[in-house]
């Protein structure tokens, strides 16, 4: 019946499930990224769910802002505490940027009580897809509001 609901166009007998694999829904954010030397980053310091391809992004700024804070430190610019503040910050990005994108898709996908939610998800993208002026707005807004969580 999920099949049918998701594919109208396939009914039951015309075709056979081989295997099935459902997907856990799994967000974590360990509670230190390091210890001594080792540092952890991306997965392995948080794991984000594919529903908003923010595991990936959240990796490459993890590694990106690593980096800086590595050469500040080899070439005498800062030290070891730079990255006590980096894993602070990552940890904040984390909690309130990445983490709600792939738990609001989620919820916009399988939650009955926000089938209201994720329609007007749907129209809002659907007419910022023909409207580029409404679609650089709307990037705007979001990167401010995002920027804003984290320097609080």
């Amino acid at each position: 019946m999920r099949f049918e609901k998701l594919l109208p166009a396939l009914k039951p007998g015309t075709y056979k499930l081989t295997n099935a694999s459902p997907y856990k829904l799994q967000q974590t954010c360990e509670p230190k990224f390091r210890v001594g030397r080792f540092v952890l980053v991306a997965d392995a310091a948080h794991f984000c769910n594919p529903f908003g391809g923010m595991g990936l992004t959240g990796g490459f700024g993890d590694v990106g802002s690593l980096y800086d804070c590595l050469a500040g430190i080899h070439q005498g610019l800062a030290t070891q505490d730079t990255l006590d503040k980096y894993i602070e910050i990552r940890i904040k990005i984390w909690r309130d940027m990445i983490d709600p994108i792939p738990r609001g898709n989620f919820r916009r996908l399988w939650d009955e009580a926000a089938i209201p939610d994720r329609d007007q998800f749907i129209e809002t993208c659907k007419r910022a897809a023909e409207d580029k002026e409404m679609a650089r707005e709307l990037a705007e807004v979001h990167t401010i509001s995002l920027c804003r969580r984290v320097q609080r």
